[in-house]
């Protein structure tokens, strides 16, 4: 999106200049955008530029504890750890990996112990049975493996979708493999996995 964005911001600013109407309304206009963006960057629970309320405040903390609906013997858990999400902090120096777990903190220590498990393993192929809305890229962000660069290979593996046709037949399933939780069951009972190490939110399994 940012590419979009970057090329699409002087195209507009072009379209505004262009545009015959009076200078003051363009000023106008320019000044209530700029307002309107204000709530967004200030107001952001999640990742802010310039936080303006306190871990106290219910604008920020009660939308933090969302995100543990599911879990809320969790929240208390993970205070410190969750705290730069919400206090006094900006997307300007927080560190970047807590930042991918903006919206997902709950999962942060899940796939970190995990990957810090994987990242230790000396094999080429890892397989990922995930579900089709479950969470991915953190994987590959922790697998240092942004672009796609050097080992371990991850290959998706028991695909019930229509990409699942691609997957050649005979295909041998790899000896670790990536799953979240409640999809890997199958694989323990029929195909002879068993758990390295288990996390509320992912798995690693090996045969």
């Amino acid at each position: 999106q940012l590419p979009i964005f970057m090329v699409g911001a002087p195209l507009i600013g072009y379209g505004i200049d262009r545009l015959r109407v009076q200078k003051v309304l363009l000023l106008l206009g320019i000044i209530a955008f700029s307002l309107y963006s204000v709530p967004y960057l200030t107001l952001n629970s999640t990742r802010p530029l310039l936080p303006i309320f306190k871990k106290s405040s219910p604008l920020r903390s009660n939308q933090i504890r969302k995100y543990f609906s599911d879990r809320p013997d969790l929240y208390k858990d993970y205070a410190e750890i969750i705290a730069p999400f919400y206090k006094d902090q900006s997307v300007l120096r927080t560190d970047r990996l807590p930042q991918y777990f903006a919206s997902n903190s709950s999962k942060f220590q899940d796939y970190l112990r995990v990957m810090e498990v994987v990242n230790r393993i000396e094999t080429e192929v890892i397989g990922l049975h995930l579900g089709s809305n479950d969470w991915e890229y953190p994987i590959w962000v922790l697998a240092n493996k942004h672009a796609f660069f050097g080992a371990p290979f991850f290959t998706h593996i028991e695909v019930v979708s229509s990409s699942g046709d691609l997957v050649v037949d005979g295909a041998v399933m790899p000896k670790y493999v990536i799953s979240t939780k409640f999809q890997n069951n199958g694989l323990i009972e029929n195909e002879n996995y068993f758990v390295v190490i288990d996390t509320p939110s992912i798995t690693l399994l090996e045969r």
